[in-house]
């Protein structure tokens, strides 16, 4: 069975087909731009509890929380598989324990004690995660953000649609 469909005004047809294959390509960017605008607090967020962890000792050295906080990093990307993830990338892979290992959420990080390879000691964290906390925060407000803009774009297509049907 054969079904033809013959299109009378190709001129518009054509300028509906134009306005949605843009809006196809606009929306990627569109909705990256927004994730980008949204998780930028968070990410200063998490790098301001990170660097807020209390320190114990008589030291009060918070190197290790400062390069952990410069390893706060946003990757987005809305193709077929929107992905946005906030990773920490450690300089230095002899430190990639240290993001994990300050989170509350996860079991902390032992060190042989005083070098003694023997005897280990449990490094244990304690309050609210810094990396976590602040993420679960702010997850309705980005997700806002998104739809906000989805339906945007969704009445777009419709003025789109209407257009054409209303040549």
């Amino acid at each position: 069975m054969v079904v033809a469909v013959r299109i009378e005004d190709r001129g518009s047809f054509r300028a509906a087909a134009d306005k949605l294959k843009s809006m196809d390509k606009s929306l990627a960017r569109e909705l990256t731009f927004v994730l980008r605008k949204q998780v930028q607090p968070l990410i200063v967020e998490q790098r301001a509890a990170v660097r807020a962890l209390p320190v114990k000792g008589r030291s009060g050295s918070t190197g290790l929380r400062n390069k952990v906080a410069r390893s706060v990093r946003l990757k987005a990307a809305v193709s077929r598989q929107p992905n946005l993830r906030i990773i920490t990338a450690m300089a230095e892979s002899k430190l990639a324990f240290a993001p994990r290992g300050l989170d509350t959420e996860f079991s902390g990080w032992r060190a042989p004690l005083f070098g003694d390879r023997h005897r280990w000691y449990q490094h244990k964290m304690r309050g609210p995660s810094w990396f976590m906390g602040p993420a679960e925060r702010s997850q309705p407000r980005i997700q806002a953000a998104v739809i906000k803009t989805l339906n945007s774009t969704a009445e777009d297509i419709a003025a789109a649609a209407a257009a054409y049907r209303g040549r």
